[in-house]
């Protein structure tokens, strides 16, 4: 996902490539910010890019290639991990950030994770009848 939002941040920014990656912790969650100095999103569609096949609809936009799926499926993906995704604007730089925070399990504990959709834990064999110390 991580690769994905760095290849949105290339695609959509101008002549200045320039992006930043920023992680953090904020009480009992962490997060990673992507962040370019591209084009910029409306502030009426930072919500919409969030739908299947949605692109917005200016500029640049129709020079980069996509199919408007990769923030839909990010989206989907940290929400099965009890996480978000967000679209900031960049209020003293041009361009656009994207937030992805998630539990952070160290403090929280599974449970928080859970929360979110559920954790794929296993107990006893797995496929093929291994269980989680390698043994049959």
């Amino acid at each position: 996902m991580l690769i994905n939002l760095i290849d949105n941040a290339a695609k959509y920014s101008r002549d200045e490539r320039r992006i930043d990656v920023a992680t953090g912790q904020e009480g009992e969650r962490v997060f990673v910010e992507v962040a370019d100095r591209g084009i910029g999103i409306p502030a009426t569609e930072q919500e919409r890019i969030f739908e299947p096949f949605y692109r917005v609809g200016k500029g640049l936009v129709h020079e980069a290639r996509g199919s408007g799926l990769g923030l839909a499926i990010c989206r989907g993906m940290i929400g099965a991990h009890g996480g978000t995704v967000e679209a900031l604007p960049r209020p003293a730089l041009s361009g656009t950030t994207i937030r992805i925070t998630l539990p952070d399990v160290n403090r929280a504990g599974p449970e928080a994770v859970r929360a979110g959709g559920e954790m794929n834990t296993m107990t006893g064999p797995g496929p093929g009848g291994i269980d989680e110390s390698g043994k049959e």
